[in-house]
């Protein structure tokens, strides 16, 4: 997820049972090993894809910053099955997992379904369509690489914490992402650091701290007014 060497990384098991992926070199996760499953759902789809989805917005361009395990998009997808929105997703990894690695993370995730295996199965950098409701694309590719004429939505920042990666929590960062947001588009992220907060006002967004997921106190959303 950054300009760093390849990370060396392994599988380990949360505490609600889902996966997540460890970088050995930094001691850094992919996800909160407090639960992978339940901080994703906390941060991305109730703070981010439930709250639009309550305003009334039924189609949306998602741009997930660390698509790692796949799991973000695998959630969002699982939400457009219930047939009320539909979801063009671009994800962006610097890093992709191996194969021999995201089979293993799918082989072994207690709730893997089929639409999960599709996900990781699509070919990097061509569109595809996964569900009926759902297509994504996914760019191996850093952010800091990354244009698009695109307005996004929504964007669910997922690189790994600032103390690992610093470079990707700047105030530059955020003004390219605010640029690529949607008039009234959302930004969620589970920091909730103080500079962080402060990069994402600076770059136009308004910003409000939310109850975290569980072990965390709070979390970020920004809007785009």
């Amino acid at each position: 997820m950054s300009h760093n060497p390849e990370p060396e990384t392994r599988i380990e098991r949360t505490a609600d049972g889902s996966l997540t992926v460890l970088d050995v070199v930094t001691g850094s996760t992919y996800h909160s090993r407090h639960g992978a499953r339940t901080e994703s759902i906390h941060v991305f789809i109730r703070a981010g894809l439930d709250f639009l989805r309550e305003k009334g917005l039924q189609h949306f361009q998602v741009l997930e910053m660390g698509f790692g395990t796949g799991l973000n998009a695998f959630l969002t997808a699982e939400r457009t099955l219930d047939g009320d929105i539909s979801v063009d997703y671009t994800a962006l990894e610097a890093f992709p997992l191996a194969m021999g690695m995201w089979e293993e993370v799918v082989n072994q995730e207690l709730h893997c379904t089929e639409l999960f295996r599709t996900i990781h199965a699509s070919p990097w950098g061509e569109r595809a369509v996964i569900a009926e409701r759902f297509s994504i694309v996914k760019h191996h590719i850093r952010l800091q690489d990354f244009f698009s004429q695109e307005k996004f939505d929504l964007i669910y920042y997922d690189a790994f914490e600032p103390n690992t990666q610093p470079e990707l929590w700047t105030e530059e960062v955020f003004r390219k992402l605010f640029d690529m947001s949607a008039p009234g588009g959302v930004v969620v992220t589970y920091c909730a650091k103080g500079s962080v907060r402060r990069a994402m006002q600076a770059a136009g967004y308004t910003v409000e701290r939310l109850p975290g997921p569980p072990f965390k106190r709070e979390m970020l959303r920004a809007v785009r007014r």
